[in-house]
């Protein structure tokens, strides 16, 4: 289980996973520690699966998500998509992208423009 307050690899993990999937953690980011952030951005990825998280996790609930988020990597690479999140730094990413067009929509949460 894991609970608020604990830290260290796998928490980086499965923040990791979360930003992947579009869960995004704006203040904090991937920091490695379990917040109400993280905390937060978990229970609305098992909303959207029909679950419920109480505030201890059981690990297969992690081991759920990081699957999930390998499963999508996998699939973006086996395509012609450019991921542009991971041009980002997502400790740092706050409020609106300041693009002055959008051209087309991709995906979960994210917007491409013309290269």
């Amino acid at each position: 289980m894991i609970r608020r307050g604990e830290s260290g690899g796998k928490i980086t993990d499965i923040q990791s996973a979360l930003w992947h999937l579009g869960y995004p953690l704006p203040r904090w980011g991937i920091d490695g520690f379990w917040g109400d952030e993280s905390h937060q951005a978990l229970e609305q990825w098992a909303l959207d699966r029909s679950f419920e998280v109480l505030d201890a996790v059981e690990l297969f609930v992690f081991d759920t998500l990081i699957e999930e988020s390998r499963s999508f990597r996998k699939l973006l690479s086996t395509h012609d998509i450019k991921d542009v999140r991971s041009q980002t730094d997502p400790t740092v990413i706050k409020g609106r992208n300041n693009f002055s067009h959008i051209d087309t929509i991709v995906l979960h949460q994210m917007a491409c423009k013309d290269s």
